[in-house]
């Protein structure tokens, strides 16, 4: 093969490279919810309200243009500093806490409802038929 050949494969794989990297950053990008606008635009978050609806968190520098979005168009409903808004992580931590402390909360009530018709007589302790009847 000759150098001009080799130079022309070589060529051409960096190219394929240079576009595959490329296409996997659009993919993750757009996966992990946040694009990148002209301007320097961010589209932080978005909470949907129904099927024409939603609600926008868009950054802008140092603010946060907290966007509504409707049928009518858009409106810009307020502005937060963006220093004020919690990191996503943050704020994804802090609901899955929530659930799960919820999630305990609503067990332990549940085994004292148990508990307490136990001990009032008006439930046995049968697991089997308890299952059956759940089934």
């Amino acid at each position: 093969m000759s150098a001009l050949g080799a130079y022309l494969i070589e060529a051409m794989l960096t190219l394929v490279l240079v576009g595959a990297l490329g296409a996997a950053l659009v993919y993750l990008t757009r996966r992990a919810g946040t694009s990148t606008g002209s301007g320097g635009l961010t589209v932080c978050g978005r909470l949907a309200l129904d099927a024409r609806k939603a609600i926008y968190l868009v950054k802008m520098g140092d603010q946060v243009l907290v966007l509504g979005s409707s049928e009518a168009g858009l409106h810009l409903l307020t502005t937060v500093p963006a220093k004020d808004l919690p990191e996503p992580q943050a704020v994804r931590a802090s609901l899955l806490q929530q659930f799960i402390s919820r999630l305990n909360a609503a067990r332990a009530h549940d085994n004292m409802r148990k508990a307490a018709r136990i001990a009032e007589g008006t439930q046995e302790c049968q697991p089997s038929q308890e299952r059956q009847q759940r089934s």
